[in-house]
């Protein structure tokens, strides 16, 4: 425990000296990220609020699996990634560390070529083991600082490399993975552009399985003030947040969100068997809304802000004259 204190006020009083950047807030409320998930979706960052931590004003950070119908419908659950909680100084982002239980070093840019930047280790999935590596660093030599356009945006890049400390046989495991471990990039506002938003964690054990997918590229960023777009197709490729991962209703239906506060997507995929009729009633059977379609509809959506809260009954009729009854609560 000693150990961990006295490495924690080091990096603090090492890597927080005044400098010349002027840092505007990094991920303001509001803001938010799509990066890659391999072949299988994408992750949906997004800062949903402030809150305070030991006394510290920070943002909230949500890191949502968004995994394709495809690979769900062959058994596949990405689980999300750990919550965040971060705030930045002029030159500094700090984010809420549960290996050492307070605000460490995120990302520094008030550096030059040339500088070394240790930053405490951090968790980058929810299942990794830490064991003798917990007190490691994550150690960088600054290669180069440049202004870089991202799609309209000219911004402030951080470009290092890693090196190895305690990282031993781990690092062997790894060493292939040459944009992980050669090089690391980030960014005054949109932060890691090449592993999510966290770095890899180069010292820990992760038991991944399929459920374990680590974030790649970023596709997409916006706040307030910036929007970049770094890929030629939709930044969330198409997939609807929270439908692969929501409730499964049956093979071909999903409700979501259930229970529901305001608005409810139904969403079915089989385009040989059409949606013809939509009813909602209460529990006294009275209708409270109705749709009825003519062709293919992939995505439904029920409007139940005004309703009072209880169980309501959603009833679907499809061409081949089966029908579906689900189970809403409204809020």
């Amino acid at each position: 425990m000693k150990k961990l204190l006295l490495l924690s006020v080091l990096f603090l009083a090492c890597l927080c000296t005044p400098g010349s950047a002027q840092q505007t807030t990094f991920a303001p409320v509001g803001a938010e990220w799509y990066y890659d998930m391999g072949g299988t979706g994408v992750f949906h960052t997004s800062v949903t609020g402030d809150t305070v931590i030991q006394g510290i004003s920070c943002r909230h950070v949500r890191q949502k699996a968004v995994t394709s119908w495809f690979y769900v419908s062959k058994g596949l659950v990405v689980n999300d990634l750990p919550d965040l909680y971060i705030y930045n100084t002029a030159d500094t982002v700090f984010v809420y560390n549960r290996i050492y239980q307070k605000f460490t070093p995120l990302y520094v840019f008030n550096v030059q070529a040339g500088d070394t930047v240790r930053l405490p280790m951090l968790p980058a999935t929810p299942r990794a083991f830490y064991g003798q590596y917990l007190d490691s660093l994550n150690e960088l030599v600054v290669d180069s600082v440049k202004m870089v356009t991202y799609d309209t945006a000219l911004l402030k890049t951080v470009y290092a490399h890693n090196v190895d400390t305690n990282v031993g046989f781990l690092r062997k495991l790894v060493e292939s993975w040459d944009e992980i471990n050669n090089e690391s990039v980030y960014e005054e506002r949109i932060g890691g552009i090449r592993t999510g938003l966290l770095p890899i964690c180069q010292t820990c054990i992760d038991f991944l399985d399929d459920h374990g997918q680590f974030p790649g590229s970023i596709r997409c960023y916006h706040d307030n003030t910036l929007a970049i777009k770094l890929v030629n197709d939709d930044c969330a490729k198409g997939i609807k947040e929270g439908i692969p991962n929501g409730p499964v209703l049956s093979d071909e239906v999903y409700l979501y969100p259930n229970p529901s506060s305001g608005t409810t997507s139904i969403t079915y995929v089989n385009n040989k068997n059409p949606l013809l009729d939509m009813t909602v009633t209460d529990i006294l059977g009275r209708n409270m809304e109705r749709q009825q379609f003519t062709g293919y509809q992939k995505d439904i959506t029920i409007h139940s802000a005004n309703w009072a809260q209880g169980i309501y009954t959603v009833k679907l009729v499809f061409a081949d004259k089966t029908t579906h009854t689900l189970r809403l609560e409204k809020i």
